[in-house]
């Protein structure tokens, strides 16, 4: 693991979130070549659609998230033990072999799909529920997403007049499995905040642009699952967050799929465990107690 320090993120208040000016410090935090690197994507990303997501990002800012009563997350993700608000099935009765999948493989839209589930926490003030994101997706923020997916695929009508066809079923199935993906890293944060006391942070272009799925004071972690097409180890077609980042400290932590039906499977408490010695250890700053939240 190479840890190389410069730069340090300047002090915020113990237990806050993150936005455009915490961006910008994390940036400079990670030297020239993180410095280099968002150079490059402010200069290549232009035109109106790019104008309305800069607009979007530097208004922006990650407060409910790092605030979230791990009770919530627990019910939203259907943990045993845990009563309240439970999310219905993301993909349905929806399999592999339903949709044409291979087909919207490479789609994606300036609004990544991170940030409109970010976006769309904070608008509600908790975690969503699936019947909350597809509201936002589909109705309320169509433009951001749907839209742009309908007219590559040229399909015609609303998203609800084109429920059930193979490219319909296919986005379900993609947009249901990162909701669940999300889940589970909102669920590790706010264990690692509420059960560990550490103020571990997150912001989404420093996980879209620089692979920092969590922020623990000056180092990185970054979380994968073995994928032979994308990522297995140093294998694989996407670069690791080392690679991204070769001036930080990096936390690589390896993720073993595990199969559960109509909710998403989550970090093991062990797993959880070890990661909070990891960065507690690399120096993460603690909270002043464990559930602090944001001011």
């Amino acid at each position: 693991m190479r840890a190389i320090r410069i730069n340090k993120l300047r002090p915020v208040k113990q237990g806050g979130g993150t936005d455009w000016d915490w961006f910008l410090r994390f940036v400079d935090a990670g030297g020239e070549p993180a410095k280099q690197r968002w150079q490059r994507w402010s200069a290549q990303r232009s035109g109106p659609e790019w104008e309305q997501v800069k607009d979007f990002l530097s208004g922006f800012r990650h407060d409910v998230l790092h605030r979230v009563d791990l009770k919530d997350i627990s019910a939203v993700c259907g943990v045993e033990g845990y009563s309240g608000r439970t999310t219905s099935h993301a993909l349905g009765t929806l399999r592999p072999a339903d949709g044409a999948f291979s087909a919207i493989a490479d789609f994606s839209t300036p609004f990544a799909i991170e940030y409109l589930l970010h976006d769309c926490l904070e608008r509600l003030g908790r975690v969503p529920l699936w019947n909350d994101v597809k509201r936002y997706l589909f109705v309320e923020q169509r433009e951001r997403y749907i839209l742009p997916f309908l007219t590559r695929y040229g399909i015609a009508g609303t998203p609800a007049a084109a429920a059930g066809t193979p490219h319909l079923n296919a986005l379900q199935w993609r947009v249901g499995n990162a909701y669940y993906s999300w889940l589970r890293e909102v669920h590790l944060l706010t264990m690692l905040r509420s059960v560990h006391g550490l103020d571990v942070r997150y912001h989404a272009l420093a996980d879209t642009e620089f692979k920092a799925d969590l922020v623990a004071g000056d180092a990185i972690i970054a979380l994968y699952v073995p994928n032979a097409r994308f990522r297995d180890g140093d294998r694989g077609r996407k670069r690791s967050a080392r690679a991204i980042n070769p001036d930080r400290q990096v936390i690589e932590v390896r993720l073993d799929v595990r199969k559960v039906h109509g909710r998403p499977w989550l970090v093991e408490e062990d797993c959880i465990r070890s990661l909070a010695n990891l960065i507690a250890d690399a120096g993460c700053p603690r909270l002043s107690s464990p559930g602090s939240r944001a001011a």
